[in-house]
């Protein structure tokens, strides 16, 4: 299920990438925001309950819900993205903690270096979605972070599980 949920944000990153760089309708975005978004956390909640995944939730739940704001902003038109960028931030330092937790492992999570070094990488977008949020950073630079990281952050490890079974490293 961890497999399909990063292929569905990769669906959702993309045209969100495109819209900051000024290459797609925000409306249009917004809308895939909103649908991805909803769909992870019902995946989250299905991982839960059917494979005892309570690891994969704390983690892309809160994205759902940042994605479904970040839909919400791009879909209203929203000029002051303040909101988006506090849960951004919020987000980020979700995603700092599951690095750490995944880098070094602990007696019920076993250490998965790849998932430490994408939510290192989560953890810097959310970052800078924040600053966006809050006019500190250009929609450009984080639209070409965005495109830069689907393959490594979601690509890679979604197919390596789905077809190889295993994570690079």
């Amino acid at each position: 299920m961890t497999e399909i949920m990063l292929i569905m944000i990769s669906i959702f990153w993309i045209p969100v990438a495109l819209a900051l760089l000024g290459k797609a309708e925000p409306k249009g975005a917004g809308l895939m925001g909103i649908v991805v978004g909803g769909g992870i956390i019902i995946g989250c909640f299905v991982n839960a309950i059917v494979f005892g995944d309570m690891v994969t939730g704390g983690l892309v739940v809160p994205y759902g819900l940042l994605y479904i704001i970040i839909g919400y902003s791009l879909m209203a038109g929203l000029s002051d993205l303040r909101s988006a960028g506090m849960v951004s931030l919020a987000t980020a330092f979700l995603s700092a903690i599951y690095a750490i937790i995944w880098f070094v492992g602990t007696p019920l999570i076993p250490a998965a270096p790849y998932f430490g070094f994408a939510a290192v990488g989560y953890t810097i977008i959310t970052f800078m979605i924040f600053l966006l949020g809050f006019g500190k950073i250009s929609a450009k630079i984080v639209g070409w972070s965005l495109l830069i990281w689907v393959p490594f952050g979601l690509w890679i490890p979604a197919f390596g599980l789905l077809v190889l079974g295993e994570l690079p490293f």
